[in-house]
């Protein structure tokens, strides 16, 4: 075989793709390098077959034109895509192509890959929360702006490049940072500075611009500039001085002492703390909190501190004099200007604890003589009977004679007075071992230990009574009392403490009937008390009958946004002796088919009164007065539940009753009380703290609320002891959910300063006086005018 022209040989050597195409695209001719390349490419093949559409359409119109023509195609190599840059040229004497195929995919996955970067940069500097550009050195020209940065200086992110810095800022701004530029060209170093410029709405705003120098080979050629607005931190900045201005403030201007330490050592402290404490603030600064705590309280102290914890406790601490002060401390941890700190607020609590221990003396002590109230007595002379301390004793029940009278002639503060003087004798005439209790009203029970003989009795009975009878001093003048004495010996007239009492109450009974003045001791056959009773019980029984009780009625007046509610006053118009109230005929005497009718009267009356204000439109809540009607709670809960059958009540219903019908059995309390919840009855407790209620029983019985009572709310406001525990009381209320009525208000300061400590109501002669229902009509007419 003949070796091939030289031309082919050539041809076939060419080191890029060649081949031969005609007009319509038929491949005429290939060479090595394009079989290789592209096995589809042989003879006789046509293009643009496997072409996109586009480049297809684009090849067709250049092989028509028959001229020279360059035309970048993508194709698949060795299955996948690749980019060839097509060189024809038209050889008119053949009338084909001559064309090469140059494989420029590197070049074209570079550039896809160029733009894909940044493409990336350009979302992300659009997307961070900060102005960026570059400039070009020598005229300062932009070359890249993130819109951020375009828009701030009103331009688009086309618009603003090739414009100089000044053209972008303005040329005062540009003079004013050309200091910093020229540091920048000269030193080839990054620049930071802070302006303050105004918003679009006018507010200034503050930046933070960073000039960080583009160096190539030690050669400066451009800048980048960093924009980030800071307004939000230089308005926390200035938030956090006027917070620390106001603390500074407050800590001056408050009552409470304060004081910061960081690890136990004071840093800071107020005027109140150096007040409390005696000590200048350069005395404190500087010294560990724990020295000016009092040793038996520095573990607590220290450990609360240590844990961080927030929490309040009581302590004491030690002042400049030695003094100690009961404090409560309240801490608090948290930063300060970038440092942990601790502050504590320092309470002084003497007078709270001194309001308490008041508090707590009241809950177990008449407030009037300081003697152990009736629950106290009780609670004593039981735990001395069930110990086996007192195998033998005497009970004195004792009841001053015509007591009544005192109050009537020289008034309720005169009769005050007396009471205390024949409590302080009645103390100083006994032994240290025997014990000594108001019972309520002018009634005292002593309990004489180890007393076996009447002999003995009598004696001391003897030395008692002259103690008594001794002329009393009294807003000057000279008045004289006399006991009525009830003695019943222990074991012979009884075991238990009701018992005794009883029997020495009887007793005492039967030496008023003798003559008063008189001591008389229990008897088995003895049947006085029970003659009186029955009479007593006739009279009222008559007195009902001829329609001699009536209701007065006297408003209780809102403090607040409550509502005016009456309360009804059950008065007893003897045709000797006047108004009476049930404390003045039904006196010394607890035995409950005495009061029953009473009680029963007055619901019913109560009820009629509901009724015919409720014709006239919305009717105030009546309170029913039953607090010298010393009927148990039980009992006057099922009293309640028959007469509400009888007769349903028009309108809201409460009782005020006295802490009499609150002793007893507490489960038996609260049946009771649940029952007088079904009917819509609620129940507040009257002169809270004088009766012989625990204050305890506040919390577990659900009354609705309490009444401060003549003794509390005489002396106020001036008398600050009384004012104390008032607040006190009023504070302990509130804590309990419970509503305050404050009674016997006569003047106005006195309305005021309970208004200001919390109390919600007030009655008394400062308000409006017990009015017959006509009269109320009358003052409730007014009072809408």
């Amino acid at each position: 075989m003949p070796p091939p022209p030289a031309s082919d040989t050539a041809w076939e050597a060419l080191p890029l793709p060649a081949l031969l195409l005609d007009v319509r695209g038929v491949v005429q001719r290939v060479n090595q390098a394009t079989r290789a390349l592209l096995p589809a490419f042989v003879e006789g093949s046509s293009w643009p077959a496997g072409l996109d559409a586009a480049p297809a359409t684009l090849l067709r119109m250049r092989l028509a034109a028959q001229r020279d023509f360059v035309l970048e195609l993508q194709l698949r190599s060795a299955g996948t895509p690749a980019w060839f840059e097509l060189s024809a040229r038209w050889l008119p004497d053949a009338q084909r192509f001559s064309c090469v195929l140059r494989d420029c995919t590197v070049e074209r996955l570079a550039e896809r890959e160029a733009r894909a970067e940044t493409q990336r940069f350009a979302l992300l500097a659009d997307s961070v929360p900060a102005l960026i550009a570059y400039y070009e050195a020598g005229r300062l020209t932009c070359a890249y702006a993130n819109k951020q940065y375009a828009r701030a200086f009103g331009f688009e992110p086309e618009s603003i490049i090739g414009r100089t810095f000044a053209e972008v800022i303005g040329a005062e701004a540009a003079a004013e940072i050309q200091p910093r530029v020229d540091r920048l060209l000269s030193h080839h170093e990054t620049a930071s500075y802070e302006r303050q410029t105004a918003g679009a709405d006018g507010a200034p705003r503050w930046i933070e611009v960073t000039l960080v120098p583009h160096l190539d080979g030690g050669q400066l050629v451009g800048a980048f500039v960093l924009i980030s607005d800071i307004t939000h931190h230089r308005r926390i900045e200035a938030a956090l001085r006027e917070s620390e201005d106001r603390l500074s403030k407050f800590m001056d201007a408050s009552l409470e002492g304060i004081v910061f330490h960081r690890d136990g050592v004071v840093t800071d402290v107020n005027g109140a703390l150096v007040d409390l404490l005696g000590y200048r603030p350069e005395q404190l600064i500087g010294r560990h909190v724990l020295e000016f705590v009092a040793p038996e309280h520095r573990a607590r102290a220290q450990a609360v501190m240590s844990s961080a914890s927030d929490q309040r406790y009581d302590l004491a601490v030690v002042a400049a004099d030695g003094q100690r002060i009961a404090i409560e401390s309240i801490g608090r941890t948290f930063t300060r200007r970038g440092e942990k700190l601790r502050m504590a607020i320092v309470r002084d609590i003497r007078d709270r604890l001194q309001a308490q221990q008041r508090i707590e003396f009241l809950a177990h002590h008449d407030p009037l003589t300081g003697l152990p109230n009736r629950a106290h007595f009780m609670g004593q002379l039981a735990a001395r009977l069930s110990a086996g301390t007192a195998a033998y004793a005497a009970l004195l029940f004792i009841d001053l004679d015509h007591f009544k009278r005192i109050n009537d002639s020289l008034g309720h503060l005169a009769g005050d007075q007396a009471l205390q003087a024949v409590a302080q004798r009645i103390v100083q005439s006994v032994r240290p071992i025997d014990l000594v209790g108001r019972f309520g009203g002018d009634e005292f029970l002593v309990l004489l230990a180890d007393v076996a003989d009447r002999r003995v009795a009598q004696e001391l009975v003897q030395r008692l009574t002259q103690a008594v009878e001794a002329p009393l001093s009294v807003q000057g003048q000279q008045i004289a009392t006399s006991p009525s004495i009830g003695v019943a010996m222990m074991p012979a007239d009884g075991r238990l403490p009701a018992e005794l009492i009883k029997n020495a109450d009887a007793a005492m009974y039967a030496a008023k009937a003798r003559g008063r003045g008189t001591c008389c001791f229990f008897e088995p056959g003895m049947a006085v008390q029970a003659q009186t009773v029955l009479a007593l019980d006739d009279q009222i029984g008559a007195a009902l009958q001829r329609g001699e009780f009536s209701l007065l009625l006297q408003p209780r007046v809102p403090l607040g946004g409550s509502s005016l509610q009456v309360q009804a006053l059950p008065r007893w118009q003897h045709p000797e002796r006047g108004w009476l109230a049930p404390q003045q005929f039904v006196d010394a005497t607890h035995e409950r088919r005495l009061t029953q009718p009473l009680v029963r009267w007055a619901l019913h009356e109560a009820i009629k009164a509901q009724r015919g204000w409720a014709a006239t439109g919305v009717p105030p809540e009546v309170v029913l007065d039953l607090s010298g009607l010393p009927l148990p709670l039980p009992a006057l809960a099922r009293l309640a539940a028959q007469v509400c059958r009888e007769s349903p009540p028009g309108g809201a219903l409460s009782l005020d009753v006295g802490a009499s019908a609150l002793v007893g059995d507490e489960p038996a309390l609260r049946a009771a009380l649940a029952e007088l919840a079904q009917l819509g009855i609620a129940v507040a407790i009257d002169d809270l703290g004088r009766g012989a209620m625990a204050l305890a029983q506040l919390r577990a019985l659900p009354v609705r609320g309490v009444n401060l009572g003549h003794d509390f709310v005489a002396a106020l406001p001036a008398d600050g002891a009384a004012a104390t525990i008032a607040a006190a009381l009023v504070r302990m209320a509130q804590g309990l959910r419970l509503e305050v009525t404050a009674k016997g208000v006569e003047s106005l300061a006195q309305r005021r300063w309970l208004a200001d400590v919390g109390c919600g109501r007030v009655q008394g002669p400062g308000v409006a006086p017990p009015m017959p229902a006509p009269a109320f009509a009358q003052w409730l007419r007014e009072q809408s005018a």
